[in-house]
């Protein structure tokens, strides 16, 4: 899990010890500065996104997400998205869901 603010990435570090989550990583930094590195090309397997431009998520996602892995972002449902790499799977009042194509 990637948290730029403090206050809640202890809470979710917190809940990751609490609930003895394992393959969970929580890291108190920006997603802009995490795909720079190259330890982190293709390593997730979902992306979940929230007040963040959609812009910003898509392109981490083509770093961070492996093969077929999946971005849920919350949005608009005015919003429509289309990005090159990515199919909707699923819309629900106002999250969406991509998959990223094997081909990106």
């Amino acid at each position: 899990m990637i948290e730029s603010r403090g206050k809640k990435c202890s809470f979710l570090k917190y809940i990751e010890l609490k609930l003895e989550l394992e393959n969970v990583i929580v890291m108190n930094e920006r997603t802009t500065d995490i795909i720079k590195k190259p330890e982190f090309l293709e390593c997730a397997d979902v992306i979940t996104s929230r007040q963040v431009s959609p812009k910003i998520v898509f392109a981490a996602a083509k770093h961070l997400l492996k093969e077929n892995g999946k971005i849920i972002i919350h949005r608009s449902p005015k919003e429509s998205y289309d990005f090159k790499g990515f199919e909707k799977t699923a819309e629900r009042g106002p999250a969406a869901a991509f998959e990223r194509d094997s081909e990106l």
